[in-house]
């Protein structure tokens, strides 16, 4: 794929969208502007056009053009990435499930559930304690109650395989580079690391550029991707193993069955 085509490919995706308009605002510390050789250089002076027409001639831009080049000719689809990229670049770093949706943790979700446990334990033991008044069992017999001590703590064993790993998590721009990578992956046989931190980069100083912001430091570095899949494998590993462990509990719980042998000792029918 030639450079012109790539270029255009470009124009295109901020025409049809890609560039919303809005800069991802990362407050992340990076290099210096004299620690980052791909910074572009006297920009501020120009006007807008010319700043973005400038940006093809900074060695960061060019090295995502033989980027887009090389992960084309391995297999990629450049639509699909130029949309994951324009994803990344847009959307807001951080857990917008809490920032913006105000979802409650998962800590705080099982802190929730506890407590409500523990509150329904503390009632079956006082419904136990009722049913062990002579002869009121078999009123609770008559209303189908007797084992309403055990239901209880059986619900109270339910809500606690519930397996709250994830709730409230939402990061929407960690998502859309771990599928960016996928992608990649899946496309070339590899994740293409640095050609990916090459595109990333690139789009979010298009996009500081062309809405007049302060250009961003390289935050997305090679190793930062590299630490986000492995801290995405290593919450998918744990979730699973809880999840499943969550499952067998419930599982137990659910084939528990009561009988009056098995509180009373004896068929409190005969």
């Amino acid at each position: 794929m030639r450079s012109d085509d790539i270029k255009e490919k470009l124009a295109c995706s901020h025409r049809l969208g890609y560039d919303s308009g809005t800069m991802n605002d990362l407050p992340l510390p990076g290099k210096s502007e004299s620690e980052s050789p791909h910074r572009p250089k006297d920009v501020a002076t120009r006007t807008p056009g010319e700043r973005l027409q400038a940006l093809w001639n900074e060695p960061l831009f060019q090295d995502a053009l033989k980027a887009y080049r090389r992960l084309a000719k391995e297999g990629c689809d450049i639509g699909v990435v130029l949309d994951y990229v324009g994803k990344v670049a847009g959307y807001e770093s951080g857990n917008l499930g809490r920032l913006g949706l105000q979802i409650p943790t998962g800590q705080e979700i099982s802190r929730n559930i506890r407590a409500i446990s523990r509150q329904l334990t503390k009632l079956a033991h006082r419904v136990a304690e009722l049913r062990g008044i002579w002869e009121f069992w078999a009123h609770m017999v008559d209303a189908e109650a007797l084992y309403v001590p055990e239901e209880l703590q059986n619900i109270a064993g339910r809500l606690s395989c519930v397996c709250t790993e994830g709730v409230g998590e939402w990061f929407l721009q960690r998502d859309a580079i771990i599928d960016l990578l996928e992608h990649v992956r899946t496309a070339t046989g590899r994740p293409h690391y640095a050609e990916v931190s090459l595109l990333i980069n690139a789009e979010l100083i298009w996009r500081a550029t062309k809405n007049g912001r302060t250009i961003p430091d390289m935050v997305f570095d090679p190793d930062s991707l590299k630490m986000i899949v492995k801290r995405h494998k290593r919450r998918q590993a744990a979730s699973v193993k809880k999840r499943s462990e969550m499952k067998q509990k419930a599982k137990r719980i659910k084939s528990m069955e009561y009988s009056p042998e098995h509180i009373f000792g004896i068929d409190p029918l005969n």
